[in-house]
């Protein structure tokens, strides 16, 4: 907390000047004030309004943030490092994030983006999306169509990311197996787990989430590629969220929140508010 000076009232108009000066100084403290906080102020109204736990409450504050843009993705996913950016004990993240996921609040996908990175996102979102589907199929006469529908029951009631041929045999029976595989796939509902290769594999999936990838991916390097413009690799937070993106569908803050929670760059407190700074030049200072 800011010490105030103590000034001694001579006439009203230094008084009055005195006031002006201050509410100048609030204003001008309001206004470079973060987007971050506006969205922690939200997170816990949103928390106390719904009696859900801070990870839950941050998971719907970041997929509101997700562009709504037609044809980006069928519904809206967030990368679970973004959650840190706004709760910050990552144990207690993956601790509830963990029971989100056995409650079938929140499903978990393979999010191709980097290493042990992954997508969130509501439940709800997923079996309405694959219901709709398996109906559509059911009303277009595919001869897949009950087979479609069990996988759908499969897939809902999974709670992995992945799943073997073997199981999906176990579950579906041998007949048209291949068949059904081949249009999940082209669907974009499974993927194949190439890092398996004992085991033949498939990674649950959302159709078109490649495109997802590709906007997240574009929006990281044009951020990265301001930053390295930049004399210390640096800019306050607020310069760079007036920066519309124009290579990626995605909104500058979530992109920012994705490269601070994967930790690519840091963000640090100023009186200005938070100044973003590359990691890798961070390490170079510290020589």
């Amino acid at each position: 907390m800011s010490k105030r000076r103590r000034i001694q009232p001579s006439s009203s108009s230094s008084s009055s000047s005195s006031t002006a000066t201050a509410a100048a100084t609030a204003a001008s403290t309001a206004t470079a004030a973060s987007e971050y906080s506006d969205d922690e102020d939200d997170l816990q109204a949103l928390r106390r309004a719904t009696q859900i736990s801070d990870t839950h409450a941050a998971i719907r504050s970041l997929l509101s943030d997700f562009p709504a843009e037609g044809g980006l993705s069928p519904f809206s996913v967030v990368l679970k490092h973004q959650i840190y950016t706004i709760v910050t004990n990552r144990s207690s993240v993956e601790k509830e994030l963990d029971h989100l996921i056995q409650e079938k609040v929140v499903r978990r996908f393979d999010s191709a983006t980097g290493r042990s990175e992954c997508f969130i996102c509501l439940n709800d979102d997923y079996v309405k999306y694959m219901t709709e589907w398996s109906s559509a199929e059911h009303t277009k006469k595919n001869p897949l169509a009950t087979l479609i529908q069990t996988f759908c029951d499969l897939a809902l009631l999974n709670k992995s990311i992945s799943i073997t041929r073997a199981d999906l045999e176990l579950e579906l029976g041998t007949t048209d197996i291949d068949d059904l595989v081949r249009l999940l796939t082209s669907q974009g509902f499974l993927t194949i787990q190439t890092q398996r290769l004992n085991v033949e594999c498939y990674l649950f999936s959302i159709p078109l989430i490649g495109r997802v990838v590709k906007n997240v991916l574009m929006g990281r390097k044009e951020i990265l590629g301001v930053l390295k413009r930049k004399k210390f690799r640096e800019l306050l937070q607020s310069k760079l969220l007036a920066l519309p993106l124009k290579t990626s569908c995605m909104r500058t803050s979530s992109i920012i929140r994705d490269l601070v929670g994967n930790g690519t760059v840091i963000s640090t407190p100023t009186t200005s508010g938070p100044l973003i700074r590359m990691k890798s030049y961070e390490k170079k200072k510290k020589r």
